[in-house]
């Protein structure tokens, strides 16, 4: 039972605040110059992605994240034998939600396909946030003293700005050009300090996608 509270909470924390983006990119072989793919996500977070091949090898993107928080991004991929596939992402992220946030993103992605119609994904994401100052442009009129003010417990938004994300599934073709992408994903706060607080949150990842 402490298990399944424990995985309700991650849950809920990873579903409910915009730290920073956490939606996986779950493809490591390039979309090809010319192809669009959209993905809807429950979890981590409710999101909506939408990416385009720009050349045969190069990626771009953007993920909108509890309708406020906005990433740009670009993958870039780097082998792919047809079975395994390595690529590099990275982008750049606001958010002028509840939790105020901007920053950036990088990290790799793998995969290697089982058959036609299943492959495994796995990949990491290290995410550098600023929230502040609060009185200034962008962050007017956000709260420096409880960031994530919330029905759990608040915590300092120094203990949020280093974030690694750990996360790793399988997508199936379920035929249609249609997907669905399921696996576990985490995150680390490096500069936790809050004893109250968990130095990590743990939940699932569950969404479809469509390739035009």
């Amino acid at each position: 039972m402490k298990s399944l509270g424990t995985l309700a909470i991650g849950v809920l924390l990873l579903s409910s605040c915009s730290l920073a983006p956490v939606t996986p990119r779950v493809e490591a072989e390039p979309l090809g110059k010319g192809n669009v793919k959209i993905a809807p996500y429950l979890f981590p977070t409710p999101a909506f992605s939408v990416s385009y091949g720009a050349t045969e090898k190069l990626d771009i993107g953007a993920d909108i994240e509890q309708l406020d928080l906005l990433s740009l991004w670009s993958r870039y991929n780097l082998i792919n034998t047809g079975t395994v596939a390595l690529a590099a992402t990275g982008g750049v992220f606001i958010s002028d939600g509840p939790n105020k946030a901007k920053g950036f993103f990088l990290g790799p992605v793998f995969t290697t396909k089982l058959n036609e119609r299943v492959h495994f994904f796995s990949g990491y994401r290290f995410s550098r946030s600023d929230y502040g100052p609060c009185d200034d442009g962008f962050f007017s009129g956000c709260t420096e003293d409880h960031f994530l003010d919330s029905d759990i417990t608040p915590r300092d938004e120094d203990d949020l700005s280093n974030i690694s994300q750990l996360y790793f599934g399988v997508s199936i073709n379920l035929g249609r050009s249609m997907g669905i992408n399921v696996g576990p994903t985490c995150l680390y706060f490096h500069e936790n300090e809050d004893s109250l607080n968990d130095s990590h949150l743990c939940g699932p990842t569950l969404g479809l996608s469509w390739d035009f």
